[in-house]
């Protein structure tokens, strides 16, 4: 049975897939809004003081309600970097969460060389990190053991990039192995003239801006977010500043995704090999059968995936399959939103502001332009 959780603050769908007594937790890169359950948020910081009436100026972007793109899209700012010879791409994003503690971390995505680099930063301990492996009927693609004190981890090679698109093959060890390319359409938003903080935390000023009572917003928001908000002074972001949000992912062949540390695991987890045995007995969903691994699959037909148990080396490890098409549809997306927002009617939120955010103002990862006003002026992660 799969259970939904709504995380807004975390601009993520939360699936709980209940299998055998044990919770799975699938999330879904997906920015939302809605009401009152408090985690995570996207953030920036500084040291002044913050009003939470300020009206957000409108971001210049073709609306995804039509197929269109914007026509003066730039991909990206081009850093150089410290020897001056190899340009490198950079994009970030940005969150924060906390009731006693406040966190902030940071992702950083850099493409040099051809090369795609993921980094994450925290100033908390980084305890999840998404550390994948994938398998094809004639492939295993891992991230690369060898780290980039600077850009990160290796994950992959770019094979096109421009205003509209991102394709990579995902990093392998084995050789030729590229049957596996992952394709991102994007779009991407000015945010010149457009408030800062507002942008990133368009959740939690919906919730400051609709609730009434102090002590559930503080509690939905989370306490310690909530001073850190209400102490700044807003900005708006200079003229260059853009971000990009992704519209659609695909993969070119179907492939199933676990966590790397399957390849490494001798042992199964009890409840892993519990829940193979019922899956392997009740499952009314899909087997699939790669020389290397198989797996029993159901549908999640929220997250456009199946999830399930595999079997690799003798060790069974919970994973998702991905047949080969389009995996995650943003228009698509908002429009599940949309009725969810229709369907409660009991939550104090602005609906229409949200849809409207979803369509111009949403942001995946921020150019450097921008990220320079957000580091500079409020996190100095």
């Amino acid at each position: 049975m799969i259970y939904l959780i709504y995380l807004p603050l975390n601009d993520k769908w939360v699936t709980l897939i209940k299998i055998k007594g044990e919770s799975m937790q699938h999330v879904k890169a997906f920015a939302i809004i809605a009401p009152l359950i408090l985690t995570t948020a996207y953030v920036s910081w500084e040291n002044s003081s913050i009003s939470s009436t300020s009206q957000n100026a409108v971001a210049q972007v073709t609306p995804i309600a039509h197929s269109t793109m914007p026509s003066n899209i730039q991909m990206a700012d081009t850093t150089a970097t410290q020897n001056n010879t190899t340009q490198t791409q950079t994009w970030n994003s940005y969150s924060a969460y906390g009731n006693d503690q406040l966190v902030f971390e940071k992702k950083k995505i850099s493409i040099q060389d051809s090369k795609y680099y993921e980094k994450q930063y925290s100033t908390a301990e980084i305890t999840d990190i998404e550390n994948p492996v994938y398998f094809t009927a004639k492939n295993l693609y891992q991230s690369n053991d060898r780290v980039d004190g600077r850009l990160g981890t290796h994950l992959g090679q770019i094979t096109q990039i421009n205003d509209q698109v991102i394709q990579y093959i995902p990093y392998s060890t084995q050789l030729n192995a590229n049957d596996l390319v992952f394709t991102k359409k994007i779009q991407t938003v000015d945010l010149s003239g457009q408030h800062v903080l507002h942008n990133i935390f368009f959740d939690q000023f919906n919730i400051m801006d609709t609730q009434t009572d102090l002590i559930s917003t503080k509690n939905n928001v989370g306490i310690a977010l909530y001073d850190w908000l209400t102490s700044k002074q807003e900005l708006s972001f200079p003229a260059g500043s853009k971000c990009f949000r992704v519209l659609t992912e695909e993969n070119s062949v179907p492939y199933i995704k676990s966590d790397k540390s399957l390849l490494t695991e001798t042992v199964s987890n009890p409840d892993h090999n519990e829940n193979w045995e019922l899956f392997k007995k009740e499952n009314s969903g899909s087997f699939i059968n790669f020389p290397n691994i198989s797996g029993y699959f159901e549908f999640d037909d929220l997250n456009k995936k199946h999830f399930g148990i595999v079997e690799y080396n003798g060790v069974h490890h919970y994973a998702d399959y991905y047949p080969s098409k389009v995996s995650f549809d943003y228009r698509a997306s908002i429009n599940q939103v949309q009725e969810l927002l229709e369907s409660d009617k009991t939550n104090p939120i602005n609906r229409e502001k949200i849809i409207q955010h979803l369509k111009t103002n949403k942001c995946d990862f921020y150019n450097d332009v921008a990220s320079k006003t957000i580091e500079k002026n409020f996190i100095k992660i």
